[in-house]
């Protein structure tokens, strides 16, 4: 053994020797070169010729492609139109129509190949296109005109054409004869459809195109196919969504829009920069433009998986919509992590920044549409903020001007959100202690921090602007708070020159303190301002108790301020940098231009109420002479199920299933219709007018009067007015009429008007000296609405104070979603005549106005404080008094009715046999719960017969309980998983850029 290790040794001894000679002889000749090369006179090398451009290339193109391919299209257009004249002759039948079409498109492939046999360079690719196209024609014209080949076969064959087309082209390196065979095998599925949702096998078939082109692309850098069948994944997406989405399931969609993209960002960015750079022939078109398809290609790439992801997403889970896009940006994140540890292996240096730069904005953009998308009203405008925040500060860290001058233009999207669109519902709230105070004060420490962390880091000249934004929004928002909580106006406008003093004193003392010039610069102007509104605006509206507080105040401030300046003038120095006074008026005057529920099983947990059904006995003259088995059944709504639900939360189950039924407004008819003499009071000739005053009948109090039948001699038209009212002191305008009897028996004599209840004289005046006679009156029973009432304490609403219209306001959140029809107002005061406007919130969630009305109570006078709605209103009610320059009203309580409902649904009466089959019932009380919607609403009809059923007592669900995939539960699970993932992505960018800052920094 030891002398084996010894041979081996010398080996490698020998071998090291071998290669030291080497070497020392390679250094040895390069010493003498270098030798030779200083004592030897200098020789001159010829210049390489300049070769100019030559005319044979263009003659080329012209005799030798585009003639080519001109005469292709000619033989095309003359074969399509023999193969017409042929047909229209009938010299052949359909299948031999076919046979010649295919033997048409094989000739032209088989020449092609030929051509391509004898290195043609052009022509090759384009005559094999041709052939394809003709075979594929002829196919497809064999199923769909004639019924030659079946559908399974039709896709077999055009299958088989295309994937024997995409192997030609990578055998002989052409893309654009296999953008031929792309088309035809796109386009194969759409020609043959039935119009069948055959979403699985689609999107399966897609997917096997998208694997042979990656297979493809794996070897060869095309790239124009790859737009090509990029496209023709979204188009095909986009419309099978628009028509058959909701009738298909999602995994399948959503398991091919993930599979695609991610297919495409492996070959184009692992692959494709590496193949580009090859010298081979590869057959590839435009080349040239490789560097600019390559970005291009990714964001088209990112945008197409956005949109489709998040319309199907959007469909079937649309509370995970911003979920989803925070999913996108977690990926481009992760590829932006894993793509730096390979990119030597992976880009050039200018591949990858540009890589990384199109990358990063579509992370960003991602990001911003998951914030935009999860949030609203304040929340939305916070996480702009802590958004743009964020990423300034990130920009300062890396020292990185490209983030720093994006997080510039979120800055003033959220800003201008901030100030112009961040709209808050006026309830009092406490001065500094809100919401909105709380944003703008956010908004500034970000905006502060940004430039306090960079102020000696870089020579970035807008960093100043920070500071400059930061100082007017916490100003801003001081004032705007001071806007909405002083509701004096004289107070008010005292606070605002507090504001103003305070942050002038702050910003100054500060500055001095740390010779801080922004600081200092920033008191001086708010001092100006100060001074400005002072003896321009306030001394001329204030009142005089606070004018004299804010003279004294206020001039005491600005000469403890001058003297301040006079003492410590030495620490003034003067700075030429203006780049951030220039961001500061850019963004002040620039940010204003920027601008179903099937019938199938549910669970019931969720309802914290039920009541059972009775099925009474079954009249069979309710039965339907169309549907023989169907009865409906109609049960009224108490005042259990009107107090404990809304219109979202009522389900109907049978045996545990849901029952499709419809919901409306039950109308009580308690009188009586008909007929009865009246009385002639009295009747009065002046000149050729005629007035009568007649007294009514007393009647039920269920019924009106509605008409008076007026008779006279002979052919007469007559027009007049009616006036009605309790005594025939007191009469009020019912309306004008026309009474008339001309030749031929064409007659009018009825008298129609709106009676009261109260109504018992009439008063009749006409125009007319033709004498009438009244012979009977009509009337009909009151149409009465069931209603119920509810009262709501002032604990069970929120009230603030509108400073713009000076009205006080108040708000109904309506969380069960009741249909009001009508609300009450009770009011404290004893006098009083305001006007009040309804505001309901719509389907955008914006208040839009409902109706305006004058609410008053005067002596002598029926105090009216009924608002009416035309339809009940089952969402949040906004109610805005208009104040004036009186003194609010207080509101006591507020009584809301709700019009009692019935409910109508289908009864199988083969199913209620048996008596295990009648368990039907009612549940409620789930204000998470969606609004049902059934076919049922739009397929029944009035006219069918109802039997009336019977709802027992309320019962509390046993089993009642909040399921962990239902809100509220899901609903804190799916916040809890946005911020994790924000969090994750939030650590996962940092650590990206952090390592490219250390890179940078040991180069």
């Amino acid at each position: 053994m030891k002398i084996e290790k010894i041979q081996k040794r010398l080996e490698k001894l020998e071998n090291e020797i071998v290669s030291l000679k080497k070497e020392v002889l390679a250094y040895t000749l390069n010493e003498t070169k270098k030798k030779a090369e200083l004592f030897s006179p200098p020789i001159s090398q010829p210049a390489t010729p300049i070769e100019k451009p030559k005319s044979r290339e263009w003659e080329l193109f012209l005799g030798g492609n585009l003639l080519g391919k001109f005469g292709l299209l000619s033989i095309l257009l003359a074969s399509v139109w023999f193969i017409k004249f042929a047909f229209d002759n009938r010299w052949v039948n359909e299948s031999g129509r076919i046979l010649i079409g295919l033997s048409i498109g094989f000739g032209v492939s088989f020449a092609g190949l030929r051509l391509a046999g004898k290195n043609f360079r052009v022509l090759p690719e384009s005559v094999l296109g041709a052939g394809f196209s003709i075979v594929y024609l002829s196919l497809f014209g064999a199923y769909y005109y004639y019924d030659l080949f079946s559908l399974s076969e039709t896709f077999l064959y055009l299958s088989l054409l295309s994937v024997f087309s995409s192997g030609l082209a990578y055998w002989i390196r052409r893309e654009i004869l296999y953008i031929f065979g792309l088309i035809g095998s796109v386009l194969s599925p759409i020609l043959i459809s039935q119009g069948e949702n055959s979403y699985r096998f689609l999107f399966g078939y897609l997917f096997f195109l998208n694997m042979i082109h990656f297979l493809i692309t794996r070897k060869i850098p095309w790239i124009v196919s790859s737009f090509l069948l990029l496209i023709s994944n979204f188009t095909m997406y986009y419309f099978w969504a628009e028509k058959n989405i909701n009738q298909s399931g999602f995994i399948v969609p959503f398991l091919f829009i993930n599979a695609t993209y991610l297919l495409f960002l492996y070959e184009k960015i692992f692959l494709f920069p590496k193949l580009s750079e090859t010298t081979k022939d590869t057959g590839a078109i435009f080349t040239q433009w490789n560097s600019i398809f390559f970005p291009i290609f990714l964001v088209l790439n990112s945008l197409c998986f956005g949109f489709t992801g998040y319309y199907q997403i959007r469909e079937f889970y649309p509370n995970t919509s911003a979920h989803f896009f925070l999913y996108g940006a977690l990926l481009l994140a992760l590829l932006i992590h894993f793509t730096r540890k390979k990119s030597k292996f992976v880009f050039k240096q200018q591949d990858h920044e540009i890589f990384e730069t199109v990358q990063f904005g579509l992370l960003l953009g991602f990001t911003f549409t998951s914030l935009s998308d999860f949030s609203e009203d304040n929340w939305l405008t916070f996480s702009w903020i802590s958004f743009a925040g964020t990423l300034s500060l990130l920009s300062v860290n890396l020292k990185n001007i490209q983030i720093r001058m994006i997080a510039i233009i979120f800055w003033m999207i959220a800003l201008f959100r901030l100030y112009f669109l961040n709209h808050i519902d006026d309830v009092d709230r406490i001065f500094l202690l809100n919401e909105r105070f709380g944003l703008y004060i956010l908004a500034s420490l970000f905006l502060f921090g940004t430039y306090y962390i960079q102020k000696n880091k870089t020579e970035f000249e807008l960093n100043r602007g920070f500071i400059y934004m930061g100082i007017v929004t916490a100003i801003s928002g001081t004032l705007v708070d001071v806007y909405h909580t002083v509701h004096n106006e004289h107070y008010r406008n005292l606070g605002y020159s507090y504001v103003l003093a305070f942050y002038s004193s702050l910003f100054l003392f500060f500055g001095f303190k740390y010779s801080f010039k922004s600081l200092r610069i920033a008191g001086i102007i708010v001092s100006m301002t100060l001074v400005g509104k002072l003896f321009l605006y306030d001394i001329w509206t204030m009142s005089m108790i606070v004018r004299i507080i804010a003279g004294f105040t206020l001039g005491i401030g600005f000469v403890l301020i001058s003297v301040y300046y006079q003492k410590f003038k030495d620490k003034i120095a003067i700075s030429k940098n203006v780049g951030g006074l220039f961001l500061f008026f850019v963004m002040i005057f620039g940010s204003p231009l920027v601008s179903s529920l099937k019938a199938e099983t549910i669970n019931t947990k969720g309802y914290r109420y039920y009541k059972e059904i009775q099925i009474s006995k079954i009249d069979p003259k309710k039965k339907n002479t169309e549907e023989e088995s169907i009865v409906y059944g109609k049960i009224k709504l108490d005042e259990d199920i009107v107090r404990h639900s809304g219109i979202n939360d009522r389900r109907i189950l049978h045996n545990g299933r849901v029952v499709p039924f419809i919901s409306r407004n039950t109308l009580a008819v308690p009188g009586d219709s008909g007929e009865i003499g009246i009385k002639l009071l009295f009747e009065e000739k002046i000149q050729n007018n005629r007035n009568y005053v007649l007294k009514l009948p007393n009647i039920s109090s269920k019924s009106r009067y509605s008409s008076i039948f007026a008779t006279g001699l002979g052919e007469y038209e007559v027009k007049g007015s009616i006036y009605l009212g309790k005594n025939p002191e007191d009469l009020r305008f019912g309306s004008e009429f026309t009474v008339y009897s001309y030749a031929g028996e064409d007659a009018s004599n009825q008298i129609h008007f709106e009676a009261r209840k109260e109504d018992t004289y009439v008063r009749i005046e006409t125009k007319s000296p033709v004498s009438l006679t009244f012979s009977k009156a009509t009337y009909k029973p009151i149409i009465e609405v069931e209603e119920f009432k509810r009262v709501l304490e002032r604990s069970d609403l929120e009230f603030g104070f509108n400073a713009d219209t000076k009205s006080s306001v108040f708000y109904f959140r309506n969380p069960m979603k009741i249909p009001v029809h009508r609300v009450v107002l009770h009011i404290k005061e004893k006098k009083y005549q305001r006007d009040v406007t309804v505001f309901y919130k719509n389907s955008s969630k914006e208040f839009e106005s409902l109706t305006t009305h004058t609410i008053l109570n005067k002596p002598n006078t029926k105090s009216d404080t009924n608002l009416v709605f035309l339809n009940p209103i089952a969402s949040e009610l906004k109610f805005e008094i208009y104040d004036g320059d009186d003194l609010p009203l207080t509101l006591e309580k507020m009584e809301i009715f709700i019009l009692q409902e019935e409910i109508v649904f289908p009864i199988n009466l083969e199913e209620l046999e048996e008596d295990s089959n009648r368990d039907f019932k009612i549940f409620y009380g789930n204000p998470y719960s969606q609004k049902a919607e059934f076919d049922f609403s739009k397929t029944f009809s009035e006219s069918v017969s109802q039997q009336e059923m019977i709802v027992t007592e309320e019962h509390e669900n046993e089993n009642f309980g909040y399921s962990i995939t239902e809100p509220p539960v899901s609903t804190w699970i799916l916040r809890a998983f946005f911020f994790l993932g924000l969090t994750v992505l939030t650590f996962l960018t940092y650590k990206v850029f952090r390592f490219q800052t250390s890179a940078a920094s040991k180069e």
